[in-house]
């Protein structure tokens, strides 16, 4: 009976020991599993197809969304109102959503009014301007209203406007932090890699938003601004505008405090004086303006909308149009200059127009083409840089990473929760990399919730190779509008070795896909490889134009820019 009672013990003793076995087994294959689907989730999120979208129906009201007119429901324009504590009021942004697919990436570009804004509607919106309808669905557009006289700016005391004294507006502080929290919270767009279009008055202060929020903004686009401004001229020039046009009565020195004195932030706001710092974060600064000569639809508005009494100041109104372009016709020349003499990647355009949204429109479908490229090729360029980041410390990136993400699909059920899809012998270990990127079939599922599988991982060596890239070079027309046109990569010079462009902008980065494999090999130690570098990238400039004749050859190499004019 002792017998008998010792070996049952023993037996239960023998038996416990095994299920811990069983059980640490099971956790070792679980945390090996997590391991595995991790690394691909991250690298499907590089490749930009993970993450279920909801900005996908551009007819669907968001909230405290309404359709202002027949006509913006037809265009797919909401107007959105919400609260802003930036600007201390309640703001209204017309927004055109993507149409993209869900687990698309979704980029937006902001659209700044000029000193005619009002709080109720962005210029932008308007049908006969042309920006909206030149811009492919695939990207949001975002037009807040308002601002008129605000200069799109931090101010650093209070307004004073037509008497009344109020809080200083804080538009960067909208623009770079309040409005993409509200555009990722009810459109989907994300907080980076957008674009920030500027016009005439908000036209510099789109640059410098930019460069004090490169995350946020990878693009900035100008129209006919004013780049030197922290100087005698500008301290005048500034302050007369507001008071003239919007009754903003201390903006010389409520706006960024007083010149000359201590605490002003004048330097900080002149384009001139920041423009560097662009080719230092990478991004693509475009900047465009007239020549004074107001196309005749400008002529022909003007005269409709001031009727049989206005046609006698109506020389008046387009003479004081085409002065004002042709002061920032001088202020883009002189940066032209300077980014010429840095070798700064800044594009310079010289159109026919003056100053008005007419003149601007002229050029709609290349400005459109050129800034959707450009948020392309940052897209692209963040991809490549964090799928170098997907391997952990202990692992190399392999070459199949991108061919591994591909592989695996996200599912999005009907109650709104997804799920990843892993190919069962990715998640194995158990085949070779051609065998899994071929692989159509998967097995394995890794919810939010839960999920567990019996199945071993071996480690992953991994290798990258990042595409290179090659920048167009910009020519500039003279006195006429720009042709733009997109080409994979520059044409070579065949007596220099260079590349240039005459007469025409090539405006689309060329930007290659990373071809990535994956090894999995279970029990082998990983591999370091050194991933092959990018070529440099080169810079493109454009060199300045009287606006009356001249034309423009750019040439350039990796590290210099020269430009000559005849």
């Amino acid at each position: 009976m002792g017998n008998n009672s010792g070996r049952h013990r023993a037996a239960e003793k023998k038996a416990a020991r095994r299920r811990e076995r069983t059980a640490a087994s099971s956790s070792k294959r679980k945390a090996q599993f997590v391991l595995a689907t991790s690394g691909v989730t991250a690298a499907a999120v590089a490749l930009g197809v993970a993450g279920p979208a909801f900005a996908a129906n551009p007819d669907q009201l968001r909230k405290d969304c309404t359709w202002a007119s027949t006509s913006d429901q037809q265009r797919q324009i909401q107007t959105c109102t919400f609260y802003s504590n930036a600007l201390g009021r309640e703001v209204n942004v017309q927004v055109r959503a993507s149409n993209q697919e869900a687990g698309g990436t979704e980029q937006g570009v902001y659209f700044l009014d000029g000193i005619g804004a009002n709080n109720d509607r962005s210029t932008w919106a308007n049908a006969d301007v042309g920006e909206v309808e030149a811009f492919s669905k695939g990207v949001n557009l975002v037009l807040p209203a308002g601002g008129a006289g605000e200069w799109a700016t931090n101010w650093q005391g209070d307004k004073v406007q037509n008497g009344v004294t109020t809080k200083g507006p804080q538009w960067e502080t909208f623009l770079a932090q309040e409005l993409p929290d509200y555009l990722n919270e009810n459109f989907d767009v994300q907080k980076n890699n957008n674009a920030i279009v500027g016009v005439s008055m908000s036209g510099g202060p789109a640059i410098i938003t930019a460069l004090n929020n490169p995350t946020v903004f990878a693009v900035a686009r100008s129209f006919s601004g004013f780049y030197q401004t922290d100087n005698a001229g500008g301290y005048q020039a500034i302050p007369y505008i507001q008071q003239t046009y919007t009754g903003i009565s201390n903006g010389g020195s409520g706006m960024w405090g007083v010149p000359n004195t201590p605490g002003n932030i004048w330097a900080q706001n002149d384009v001139s004086k920041r423009i560097a710092e662009a080719k230092a974060n990478g991004q693509t600064i475009i900047i465009s303006v007239g020549n004074g000569i107001p196309p005749l639809k400008t002529i022909l508005a003007l005269a409709a909308s001031q009727g049989i009494a206005g046609i006698i100041t109506l020389p008046v109104t387009i003479a004081t149009g085409a002065a004002i372009e042709m002061g920032s016709l001088v202020s883009t020349m002189l940066l032209n200059a300077q980014a010429v003499a840095q070798g700064l990647p800044v594009r310079f355009h010289y159109n026919f127009g003056s100053h008005d949204f007419y003149s601007w429109a002229q050029t709609a479908p290349q400005d459109a083409a050129e800034i959707e490229a450009a948020l392309a090729a940052a897209q692209a360029k963040e991809n490549t840089n964090t799928l170098a980041k997907v391997a952990g410390p202990s692992s190399t990136l392999t070459s199949t990473n991108a061919a591994l993400a591909k592989s695996v699909s996200l599912v999005q059920s009907a109650d709104g929760t997804s799920a990843l899809n892993v190919p069962s012998k990715v998640a194995t270990g158990s085949s070779s990399s051609d065998e899994t990127a071929a692989s159509g079939s998967t097995s394995e599922t890794a919810t939010g919730t839960s999920g567990s599988t019996s199945t071993e991982s071996g480690s992953t060596t991994e290798t990258s190779t990042p595409p290179a890239s090659s920048t167009p070079v910009e020519s500039t027309p003279t006195s006429s509008a720009p042709s733009t046109s997109e080409s994979p990569a520059p044409t070579k010079s065949s007596d220099s070795g260079t590349s240039a462009s005459t007469g025409s902008e090539s405006t689309a980065p060329s930007t290659s896909t990373p071809s990535t494999t994956e090894t999995s090999a279970p029990e082998t130690s990983s591999t370091d490889t050194s991933a092959t570098k990018p070529s440099t990238e080169s810079d493109s400039t454009g060199s300045g134009s009287t606006g009356t004749s001249g034309s423009t050859t750019v040439t350039k190499t990796e590290t210099t820019a020269t430009a000559s004019a005849a």
